[in-house]
């Protein structure tokens, strides 16, 4: 039997009350309290009992479900100074997630009767952060960051840097829900996140899903890249991913999305998981999840595929931001499939009745996403533009350029849309980035007529800035204002020229290296169409592109070509190189006005000047007969001759007629739109013989083509004797809008007859327009007419123009042909080929090789030089047509300078194309050789 319980010391608490009191603080402490971080009571144990009971009973007002800010600022202000450091991280903690479930206008209504009892809330914690346990600091932080109260920013930093000293005493929730509150605030704290990621990575095994989840999530929100945690992440959650729920897939997914980060076996494992629990996901999720793997660039078919079947019968579940992410996660993956129609078409059937509700940067994503995927919603489409007009003026710059952008790739009419776009953009040029601005003026010019003013606030803005400008800003902005016909392209592209070849050559090169092929063509395509030679660019452009010419598609040798030849700055080099790429396509993938182009550069290189410049007037060679076999010859210049052809006026223009009637009058016959020999340009009005036409190259009338015979004779006798006259009769569109500037493509049509032998007579529209009388017409005709037929006539030439063939010969081997465009011969006595004979027949007649008589008799004549260049090209290894193509220029130019082909140094071979190595090769083949005879072994 136990004896009498001893007496305690004086100064101690008996055995009942100390159990008490030890329980007390047991509770109180799994609360979060801790007596070392409590205020120091102000007199002996009762106080200290009368704090605590004090404190938890205030945390238990404070904690009411659901938790309430209005409740809790009620507690506040009935208990002034009672709020211990504990008491006010539950306070902001709970007002956090009350602001959670509270709308935009409650939240504003809140801090408009609460602001005072906020800031003074904010300064008694101020004093205490630094004590705070990590729970408590994460729980202050969390709260300021749902409330988004910007007047506590100095204490979020003050929490950031006591946080970022004691990260080791914070357990894996603790360090998710900091990053978190950092990341939702917006508020920058690098060396926090560094910390955080250094901590949390040999650690994650400790880390629940949740937190990992979220803790990606915080980094990438707050663009924190920390590559050893995620590479951790991605390795740890690939095989645990069973155990995420469905909202932290989503979340992770989204993290390694937003940052770029490579996880292929993430996504991968991810697709898994996800497609077989996709009834898990609220449509939140469902559209996160598609935007994330599309931002990704992962390709998840059958993840796709179950979202569509998924979401399509919930969609009236989604928000409109959800709406928004999930068609436009299905325009990014490019999916063509027919279950992606089907989502579309519901998408837009759901967002029509609720557009009204879309915010600006939805608006700007959906229109976007329906125009990339190429799906026809007229009654979205129509729905979009008028909600845009009302909220245009809070679209931010990439909102309006990226709505616009779909309009018009969309091929959809909205004008006032884009009248309001133009207004807007006019308010605030300088806001728009250089891609922004680009985009803008692109989609402009697309589909409505600029409004004044626009483009020259556009030129204004970019000039300034075009240093900002990236490769394909400069060319498609440079491509939009000259498709608009701006007269301020030229100080556009004067703008582009100074920042891309002002700084010398070697820059020059550097800078235009960087460009890509259609870029490059592009650009000079605009310099040419706005009528900006800019010498110096294309300068550059001959010296640096002719050895990429290999990656140009068929646009881009067309439009290359074509501005080198309306600007008359035709390069050898360059030259040569297109007309070899041209051998890789067909007329048919070329395309008519592509063809035209092309054909208007083979015209060139035999009119304005020879494809190589020293000597003058040589022409590529005629090879031996092609070997026999199989064998698909090109005759690429022919079909370009004959697309010429067939790209006939639609009709006379009221013009047109009135002045051709006004040449009746005087007595001239003469024939309205011919279509002349060899060229293939359409004229207006042609008075005489075609000086290039012959049997063999007639010229051509179409179903427009219209003999005009006078019934009296030539009213002067200056008239009677006029020769081979073309009136061109150029109306307003071949000038530039508001200039009197001709356009390229008609200086150059006007060149060229010319110097086929053809007198012109360049009749503007508004000279004729101040003649109000037949008599006044009839006296200005006379006068033009008696002037040019008193000037010598242009030298024609003396047999017809040929045109450079090149041509391919199977198996494999090159070779060069020189060919005329030309049809099947006429019947004898005919005086031109007519349109209906054969155009559209199928197959062209192959070009017949020139008559033995006409070939030079010298040691290297032209048969000699393509036989060499044929047979080295089929023993060298290593020699593609177009670089047979350069060999054969070089050996002409050699040849013609007198040179012996078989005593050619293997320097002397190098040409573009042709290097040290096969320049090597060449002149190991060709040594010895001896024109006409076989090569030596």
């Amino acid at each position: 039997m136990a004896g009498p319980p001893r007496r305690m010391t004086r100064g101690v608490m008996r055995g009942p009350l100390a159990l008490v009191l030890v329980a007390a603080l047991l509770s109180a402490a799994a609360s979060g309290l801790s007596s070392p971080l409590r205020r120091r009571p102000q007199t002996g144990g009762l106080s200290q009992r009368r704090g605590l009971s004090s404190s938890r009973s205030i945390n238990s007002e404070l904690n009411l479900n659901p938790p309430s800010a209005a409740n809790i600022m009620r507690v506040y202000g009935e208990r002034p100074g009672e709020f211990d450091d504990v008491n006010l991280s539950t306070a902001w903690n709970r007002m956090g997630k009350s602001f959670g479930t509270m709308s935009a206008s409650e939240r504003r209504a809140f801090f408009g009767r609460h602001q005072d009892s906020l800031l003074q809330l904010l300064q008694e914690t101020n004093p205490v952060v630094s004590r705070l346990l990590p729970r408590n600091l994460a729980g202050v932080a969390y709260g300021l960051a749902r409330i988004g109260f910007r007047q506590a920013n100095p204490t979020m930093d003050q929490i950031a840097r006591v946080a970022t000293k004691r990260l080791h005493e914070f357990k894996p929730q603790e360090l998710s829900n900091i990053v978190w509150a950092f990341a939702k605030s917006g508020i920058d704290a690098p060396e926090l996140f560094a910390g955080v990621g250094r901590e949390a990575e040999p650690r994650l095994a400790e880390f629940k899903p949740q937190e990992i989840a979220n803790t990606a999530w915080a980094f990438a929100r707050a663009g924190a890249m920390d590559a050893r945690f995620f590479a951790s992440a991605a390795k740890y959650a690939t095989t645990q991913l069973h155990l995420f729920k469905s909202q932290e897939i989503v979340n992770l997914a989204w993290a390694f999305a937003t940052l770029r980060i490579r996880a292929p076996d993430l996504f991968e494992q991810i697709e898994v998981e996800a497609t077989a629990r996709l009834a898990e996901f609220n449509p939140q999720e469902l559209g996160n999840l598609a935007w994330a793997f599309a931002k990704a660039e992962q390709k998840a078919p059958r993840l796709f595929e179950a979202i569509a079947f998924e979401a399509a019968p919930r969609l009236h579940e989604f928000k409109t931001q959800e709406l928004s992410n999930t068609a436009w996660a299905f325009a990014t993956v490019n999916a063509k499939e027919g279950f992606c129609t089907a989502l579309f078409e519901a998408i837009a059937a759901e967002a029509v009745p609720r557009m009204s509700h879309f915010k600006t940067q939805e608006l700007a994503n959906t229109a976007w996403a329906f125009a990339t995927a190429g799906v026809e919603a007229p009654a979205l489409f129509d729905a979009l533009a008028a909600e845009a007009v009302q909220q245009l003026d809070l679209f931010r710059e990439q909102e309006v350029a990226n709505t616009v952008w779909a309009y018009a790739t969309a091929c959809v009419a909205a004008p006032d849309l884009f009248s309001a776009v133009q207004r807007e953009f006019c308010r605030r040029p300088d806001a728009f980035n250089t891609q922004e601005l680009t985009m803008v003026a692109w989609a402009i010019v697309k589909r409505v007529t600029p409004a004044e003013g626009v483009f020259a606030t556009i030129c204004k803005s970019a000039c300034t800035r075009a240093h900002e400008f990236s490769p394909q800003g400069m060319a498609n902005l440079a491509w939009a204002f000259a498709s608009a016909g701006e007269p301020s392209a030229k100080e556009l592209i004067a703008a582009f020229e100074q920042q891309l070849v002002g700084k010398g050559v070697a820059r020059a090169d550097a800078v235009l290296s960087t460009f890509k092929a259609q870029e490059v063509a592009n650009l000079i395509w605009a310099c040419a169409t706005s009528g900006a030679h800019a010498r110096t660019l294309f300068e550059a452009v001959a010296r640096v592109m002719p050895p990429r010419v290999v990656d140009f598609e068929p646009q881009d040798v067309a439009n290359t070509a074509w501005a080198y030849t309306v600007t008359e700055q035709i390069r050898p080099a360059l030259a040569t190189a297109l007309a070899a790429k041209a051998l890789d396509f067909s007329a048919e993938v070329f395309g008519q006005e592509a063809c035209c182009q092309m054909h208007q550069f083979n015209m060139a290189l035999q009119l304005d000047c020879p494809l190589l410049a020293d000597p003058p007037g040589v022409r590529l060679p005629t090879p031996p007969p092609l070997p026999a076999g199989p064998r698909l010859p090109a005759v690429f210049a022919q079909e370009c001759y004959w697309e010429m052809v067939k790209q006939r006026p639609d009709g006379s223009s009221q013009l047109h007629r009135d002045v051709s009637e006004t040449v009746r009058r005087l007595g001239v016959t003469h024939t309205n739109e011919l279509c002349v020999a060899v060229a293939g340009y359409h004229c207006d009005i042609a008075i005489g013989p075609d000086p290039a036409s012959t049997r063999e190259t007639p010229s051509v009338h179409t179903p427009d083509s219209e003999v005009i015979t006078a019934e009296l004779a030539p009213r002067s006798a200056a008239l009677a004797a006029l020769g081979s006259t073309i009136i061109e009769v150029n109306g307003p569109w071949h000038y530039y809008g508001g200039t009197r500037t001709a356009k390229p493509a008609s200086v150059t049509k006007v060149r060229h007859l010319r110097r086929l032998g053809w007198h012109v007579l360049e009749l503007p529209w508004w000279e004729w327009e101040t003649l109000k009388t037949f008599r006044d017409k009839e006296a200005y005709l006379l006068a033009a007419l008696g002037r040019l037929a008193a000037t010598a006539p242009p030298a024609a030439p003396s047999a017809p123009t040929p045109v450079v063939l090149l041509a391919r010969a199977a198996p494999g081997a090159v070779v060069f042909v020189l060919g005329q465009p030309r049809r099947p011969v006429p019947s004898a006595g005919a005086v031109g080929r007519h349109w209906d004979d054969d155009v559209g027949a199928g197959a062209r007649a192959p070009a017949a090789p020139p008559p033995a008589a006409a070939r030079a008799s010298a040691a290297w004549d032209e048969g000699a030089i393509g036989s060499l260049v044929g047979r080295i090209v089929d023993r060298v290894r290593g020699i593609s047509a177009n670089k047979g193509t350069a060999l054969l220029a070089r050996a002409t130019v050699l040849a013609r300078g007198g040179r012996d082909l078989g005593a050619i140094s293997a320097d002397e071979w190098r040409c573009p194309g042709i290097g040290e190595t096969l320049a090597q090769k060449v002149h190991e083949v060709a040594k010895g050789a001896r024109p006409g005879g076989p090569l030596p072994a």
